[in-house]
């Protein structure tokens, strides 16, 4: 294991959703969005014509969201409490709404992944885009442990497997990789 290094930089959410193609007025969810690390910069980056949807299954993390997002005036945030894991678990988002789908340090913690493969599916709209961004498989003193991460390669065979296809590599930081797909 490696010691850190603070000239390492951690994930910049903003210039990952900015690297992915996210723009003003488009419809996005942040699946398994914990404190909204992407939701919130995403929701200033899409505007006020824009909308967010914010998934987790804690209701402490969504109250410090939708408080987050007060603060930053943030009106086009709305929050989601729901189990991924569970069959249906998108059920309150429409199909076919959402331009943009996030999931940021998810796919590891996932058990029913082609659940969840399913349900965002579902939820773009033809054309619309999937960013992974997850624990890369180097050894790291932040993280998962090694064996619970989800490599690269198996990402995109369980995301082709789905019915998406992949579109290119994002630069995220050292720590992560990043995969773009379109549905």
């Amino acid at each position: 294991m490696t010691g850190y290094n603070i000239n390492q930089r951690f994930l910049d959410p903003e210039k990952v959703l900015f690297r992915a193609g996210l723009h003003k007025g488009q419809t996005m969810a942040d699946l398994g969005a914990g404190s909204g690390y992407f939701a919130l910069v995403g929701g200033q980056m899409i505007g006020p014509n824009g909308k967010v949807f914010v998934v987790d299954i804690q209701e402490a993390t969504l109250a410090h969201v939708t408080a987050d997002a007060r603060l930053r005036m943030l009106k086009n945030i709305r929050t989601i409490r729901t189990d991924l894991d569970q069959t249906h678990s998108l059920k309150q988002i429409d199909s076919g709404i959402c331009d943009f789908v996030v999931f940021g340090n998810l796919f590891h913690q996932v058990k029913n992944r082609k659940n969840l493969l399913v349900e965002t599916y579902r939820i773009l709209k033809t054309g619309g885009k999937l960013l992974i961004v997850d624990w890369n498989e180097k050894p790291s003193p932040i993280g998962p442990k090694h064996d619970e991460r989800v490599s690269e390669q198996d990402g995109k065979k369980q995301l082709h497997e789905s019915g998406f296809k992949f579109e290119k590599h994002i630069d995220t930081d050292s720590y992560h990789y990043g995969l773009l797909f379109t549905k």
